[in-house]
Formats: structure tokens, C-alpha cells, sequence
């Protein structure tokens, strides 16, 4: 979140060709201070082929950004297994202790975050069996048919119903729903509302309901939701959204 504390407009410099990344890029190092290389290069408009996001005073600009998969350090990585950034089980970053910082284009200069510290640990358990069950569905996920890659998801979060890994589970049946030859909107808004209320402090539950739904819902339908998510899932990261998005509808009256 990139929240404007000044009494003047910010001006934040946005991406080409862009709809999923509003103007906030990072930086991600390991221990050893190497910087990651994030895989889903972005170009920044300098050539203003797009409008300049605006910041009024104490609004925010929000982005909600996958770092495991768009930087990955494995070593599926590399040939003769290429992993695209979306199957995450096999596009990830290995354990160690990193530093992750956010900063932003104004035209002018660039504005720097605070760094974040944080840790990757290897699954044991259960965990490590939900792991090495996703990873084959995602390494299988090339050669079967959509329909039968959406089941075999199904599946896992059935088996898998409270695994650190089942809400990147729902990734890719519901990329399959809303936009390959099986898509089903129904079906589409169903899971990701199921995603949202199964695991509110998820930040992919956040991004569906930041992304998805907020085209697909009437604002009556936002309004309620967001209402219901508030009260049941009170100080969690989806609650902190809603109140966010009630704010936004709000000003929109």
C-alpha cells in the first residue's frame, strides 16, 4: 500500500500495456545480498503512452503482487524443465532469508519503501506431502486437458483442506474457468468466493476479491459481501480489503 500523507496530488509513473500492476515494483535480495531476477518483466511508461495514476491526498495506491513465481531461484527454473511463472510449486524461491523492498516511479525520481525481512523454510510432514502432491499435478498440468487439470485441483483441496499450499490450489482452476474453453462464470465467481471465505489472510484471496469480483458483482452484491466478510473474517487481510472497497463505493455515490 502506497498511501499519499502529503496535502498534494502524487503523481506514481504506470506500466505499458499494463492492467495487473499499478506503478509498484520490488526488489528482492537473498542472504547474500544477490537480487533475484523477477521473471514477468514490466516496462515503465516513460513515453506517456498511459496516464499517470493520481494520489490524492491520503488515498492509496494498492497492488497485490505474486513474489513467489515471478521470482524464483529452484532449479526448475532452468532447462530442461522451464517453469512459467504460474506454476508456482515448481516456480518458487528456495529456502533462506531474504529482503524484500517496494518502490515506485514518479518520472522524476524513484520513492523507496522500508525492507521487509522474511524466511523460507522447507515443508516436513503433511506439508511437504501437500507439496509433492500439487507439484505433480502441476508438472502433469501440460499434458492433460483443462477440464480434467480443474478436478485434479478440486481434488487436492478437498484432500488438502488446510494446507499452507491449498490457496495457490485454486490458481490455475480458476484462471481455467474464467478463460479457457471450460469457463464458466458461475462457476468461476463460486470458487473464488469459496477461496475468499476459506482463507481470509490469504493475499490470493485478496486479489481475487480486488480483481475478479469486483467486475463480476452488482454493487449490491459488492456492498453485502463485503459486509458479511467483514463480520465474519474481522481483522484478517480480506476484512481490511472490504473496508477499503466500502470507502471506494462510497465515494463513488
Amino acid at each position: 500500500i502506497l498511501k499519499n500523507e502529503g496535502k498534494d496530488t502524487a503523481v506514481v509513473q504506470p506500466f505499458i500495456m499494463s492492467h495487473d500492476q499499478d506503478g509498484i515494483r520490488y526488489i528482492l535480495k537473498d542472504e547474500n545480498g544477490k537480487q533475484l531476477e523477477e521473471r514477468g518483466q514490466l516496462t515503465s511508461d516513460d513515453f506517456g503512452m498511459t496516464p499517470d495514476l493520481l494520489i490524492a491526498p491520503n488515498d492509496s495506491l494498492v497492488d497485490i503482487y505474486k513474489i513467489s513465481g515471478e521470482y524464483a531461484n529452484c532449479e526448475y527454473v532452468k532447462a530442461p524443465i522451464f517453469a512459467p511463472p504460474y506454476l508456482s510449486t515448481l516456480s518458487y524461491i528456495v529456502p533462506g532469508n531474504y529482503t524484500l523492498q517496494a518502490y515506485v516511479r514518479t518520472g522524476k525520481e524513484k520513492l523507496f519503501s522500508s525492507k521487509l525481512e522474511f524466511s523460507v523454510i522447507k515443508p516436513t510432514g503433511i506439508e511437504l506431502k501437500a507439496l509433492e502432491t500439487l507439484r505433480a499435478i502441476e508438472l502433469e498440468r501440460m499434458g492433460k486437458n483443462d477440464n480434467i487439470t480443474i478436478e485434479r485441483y478440486k481434488k487436492f483441496i478437498r484432500d488438502f483442506p488446510r494446507s499452507i499450499y491449498t490457496p495457490q490450489a485454486y490458481d490455475t482452476p480458476l484462471f481455467l474457468l474464467k478463460y479457457s474453453l471450460y469457463s464458466d462464470e458461475e462457476k468461476a465467481k463460486k470458487m473464488a468466493l469459496e477461496l475468499i471465505d476459506k482463507f481470509p489472510n490469504s493475499s490470493r484471496a485478496v486479489y481475487e476479491l480486488s480483481s475478479y469480483l469486483i467486475y463480476k458483482l452488482s454493487e449490491e452484491e459488492k456492498q453485502n459481501i463485503y459486509k458479511t466478510l467483514i463480520q465474519k473474517h474481522s481483522n484478517t487481510k480480506v476484512a481490511k480489503r472490504c473496508e477499503q472497497l466500502l470507502k471506494e463505493q462510497d465515494k463513488l455515490r
